[in-house]
């Protein structure tokens, strides 16, 4: 079965945020605090003192922000009943499970929610996809939910915006209009038609209309009650038509070599499935690199923005985000300090890779054009691991605006023997996930 846990990872900052920001206190069931309520207060079903609620937060924001798991959860839940004195209800390992899995589903979907909503991100992905979390036993109503893709400010969203109920793994995708069309699709879907039944709460005695295939006090959209700005709002420079697949597009791969005059071989795939392209006539391979220009930060983001819009096609059109210093390029071994940044990285990063040829691809919604301009700030400034292995490559981490990001800066080899910086990976990161990724591996540079 696939859990929270499984899914997570570890949670993005908004995340965190949330399960901060939420008041504890006591309550005797979990129909005490009722459905968005849930985003301001943090309760534990049964715990009846403020000081007992308070303790189960902090443990879970720990939880949250150090990846600890759910078997380190249940060391800290025994802790606290012995603590406490708390008799609890169902068995140890169940309220365990429950509580873990509960607070973290909601407040990862909470952050992931705040990330998807952001314009940027809403006018190149205005359309979200019901994903099915892969449980051994699922639920037949969320089974057939799986692979809807709806408009970002379909109301159906309102009730129906994961997780759906007590040890709901689900989750939503966003995705482009390109997307859609990479599947056959030449438009969204149309929401699944809500069938109501009865539902008597027993703390109040009111009747209440529950969406079938949703657990009472679940349907409602944790992301909008955490933003607070109610429903979705689709930007209008959102990018909703809907055109052929991308690679129906791609003109055929030329049948006879292109002349010597021209600046640039044909791309050529590599086993990574990074485009490369040969060095312009005129410089041998080995020859000194001139320096290129660095495009600026505005230069950077419009260049994402472009491409995630669609405006930007040809998948090996790239631009110089910023060039490493001589500890960088002492860990990489080579002579080349210009790191470019092509169109298809930017697709892949977002999840696009196959509308560009490439195989599919985990989408980081969190990685905005905005994201992209300042990919500079934490290749100038953040902090610089290295490690032998497959690849030559460097791994650059640090803060931009609080958030935990990291970035792979690789060599990767030309046709004719040359050698290009390129950024396979560029991704909100955790403290689980780094210290694993940096385990074994040597500090090259201090960040600054």
């Amino acid at each position: 079965m696939t859990t929270v846990s499984d899914a997570l990872g570890l949670p993005p900052v908004e995340a965190i945020d949330y399960l901060r920001r939420r008041t504890a206190i006591p309550s005797r069931t979990y129909r005490d605090v009722w459905r968005d309520a849930n985003a301001r207060a943090f309760t534990v079903a049964g715990a009846a003192t403020q000081a007992l609620a308070a303790d189960f937060q902090a443990e879970i924001v720990r939880a949250a922000e150090t990846g600890s798991t759910l078997r380190d959860f249940e060391k800290t839940f025994d802790a606290l009943v012995a603590k406490h004195g708390w008799a609890h209800s169902g068995s140890r390992d169940f309220r365990a499970r429950v509580i873990y899995e509960t607070n973290l589903s909601t407040a990862y979907a909470a952050g992931r929610y705040r990330q998807m909503v952001e314009p940027e991100t809403l006018a190149a992905f205005p359309f979200w996809e019901y994903v099915h979390g892969g449980s051994k036993h699922p639920r037949h109503d969320h089974l057939s939910w799986n692979g809807v893709v709806l408009r970002c400010d379909d109301p159906w969203w309102d009730s129906h915006y994961p997780p759906n109920g007590w040890g709901c793994s689900c989750w939503v995708r966003p995705l482009s209009a390109r997307a859609l069309a990479r599947r056959g699709k030449d438009g969204p879907d149309v929401a699944p038609p809500i069938e109501y039944r009865d539902w008597t709460n027993k703390t109040t005695g009111k009747v209440e209309q529950v969406p079938r295939g949703i657990d009472p006090g679940w349907n409602y959209n944790v992301g909008q009650a955490y933003v607070g700005t109610g429903p979705v709002k689709m930007p209008t420079d959102a990018t909703l038509k809907v055109g052929r697949p991308l690679g129906a597009r791609l003109p055929k791969p030329a049948a006879s070599p292109l002349p010597a005059a021209r600046p640039a071989a044909a791309p050529t795939r590599r086993a990574d499935d990074e485009l490369t392209t040969v060095i312009p006539p005129g410089r041998a391979s080995g020859a000194p690199i001139p320096p290129q220009p660095a495009a600026a930060p505005e230069e950077v983001r419009r260049f994402g923005a472009d491409v995630l819009s669609g405006a930007i096609t040809d998948r090996d059109r790239s631009v110089i985000v910023a060039h490493i210093d001589d500890a960088m390029a002492g860990a990489l071994e080579t002579e080349v300090r210009a790191v470019e940044l092509s169109a298809f990285r930017v697709a892949k990063v977002a999840g696009l890779a196959e509308q560009m040829g490439g195989v599919a691809s985990t989408a980081h919604p969190e990685i905005t054009p905005e994201m992209w301009g300042r990919l500079v700030e934490l290749i100038e400034r953040g902090e610089v691991y290295h490690a032998a292995g497959r690849y030559r490559q460097i791994l650059v981490h640090g803060d931009i605006d609080g958030r935990s990001m990291m970035a792979i800066i690789r060599v990767a080899s030309t046709p004719d023997g040359g050698e290009r910086l390129i950024v396979p990976t560029y991704s909100q990161s955790g403290r689980r996930r780094f210290a694993r990724l940096t385990r074994g591996m040597t500090l090259v540079r201090p960040g600054q």
